[in-house]
């Protein structure tokens, strides 16, 4: 699921068709200098609470909105990136997936390693105008989870947010502190390298197996808005983990439920 940014200026290079560079960084960072060719997306924003199939309806039709309106296609290859190898990439990357769409890639130390290749950027207003893709939903719940998925308790429950929120000692906002019950907690930090880049499968398994999780296990990761889950759902995939779901509620949602238990 990565793409280093040689591979990525290659393609770029040869005007390989098909591909399509979203950029998931805020507006202003996007105008003062990107991957040339690359189109700005906001995948960050959202904060799904599903519990009904309406619900549900209403987030695909967000993200197909957000992709559509990008020209992303059913045969685009796409690559994602932002400022590192972060979390607004992956959380890109991970809406793909749900969509569907497996044909898409994280840039590997993102927009940072662009820029340190002395690879070719462009800054200011994007004043291309893009067809409406026809990217379309083709699987949508193999790889998300919802509070009934997790009270159901057939999943380990990875919880990768800090250790003052697991504890409940920052609350960001949220109306009750703490974490999900009988959930593991392994900061999402740990699958990166010093330089921001994601750690080989190898390393990345240990850790994982120091957490009892193993090639076969099924997992639901959360965070606070599903953006943190997305980046261990892509790290998990790199250690060949796939029975992995994102709850994209995360404690956004959980901790704004009464009906649902604390830890």
């Amino acid at each position: 699921m990565l793409i280093d940014v040689d591979s990525l200026d290659l393609l770029l290079e040869r005007n390989v068709s098909g591909i399509v560079v979203l950029d998931a960084r805020p507006a202003e960072d996007f105008l003062a200098g990107r991957v040339l060719g690359a189109r700005n997306v906001d995948v960050s924003s959202q904060r799904p609470i599903i519990r009904s199939e309406r619900d549900l309806t209403g987030f695909n039709e967000i993200l197909l909105e957000i992709f559509r309106t990008a020209g992303v296609d059913r045969n685009s290859k796409v690559i994602v990136y932002d400022d590192g190898s972060g979390t607004a990439a992956a959380r890109g990357a991970w809406m793909l997936h749900y969509l569907g769409h497996l044909d898409v890639q994280v840039l590997d130390g993102g927009f940072a390693e662009w820029g340190k290749c002395n690879k070719v950027v462009e800054d200011g207003p994007d004043r291309n105008i893009y067809a409406m893709g026809n990217i379309n939903i083709l699987s949508s719940r193999d790889c998300m989870a919802n509070a009934d998925d997790i009270v159901a308790g057939e999943h380990i429950v990875l919880d990768v947010r800090s250790n003052e929120e697991f504890n409940g000692v920052n609350m960001r906002g949220n109306p009750r502190g703490g974490h999900i019950p009988g959930a593991i907690r392994m900061g999402h930090e740990v699958l990166v390298d010093d330089a921001g880049k994601y750690r080989s499968p190898d390393d990345i398994k240990s850790t994982l197996i120091e957490h009892g999780i193993g090639h076969s296990s099924s997992v639901v990761v959360y965070c606070q808005s599903g953006a943190r889950s997305s980046h261990t759902y892509i790290g998990l995939h790199i250690a060949g983990v796939r029975r992995i779901r994102n709850y994209i509620g995360s404690w956004y949602e959980w901790s704004r439920r009464d009906d649902l238990p604390l830890g």
